[in-house]
């Protein structure tokens, strides 16, 4: 449930803060390993670069 408060945040630096923060690593770390839980740490942490301005790691 933590993790879909992402989905809420509405500015572009609360996006980047999340991601330089590690707040999706930081909170799967603590999740006991399940199937798909890769798959979901590489979508969420994707979505905070495309919505963070971020591109591919990269500054755009």
């Amino acid at each position: 449930m933590q993790l879909a408060w992402i989905y809420d945040l509405n500015f572009q630096m609360s996006f980047r803060l999340a991601l330089d923060r590690g707040i999706v690593d930081r909170i799967l770390a603590q999740m006991p390993e399940f199937e798909g839980k890769g798959a979901l740490h590489a979508r969420l942490n994707e979505f905070l670069r495309e919505k963070s301005g971020i591109a591919g790691g990269t500054e755009e």
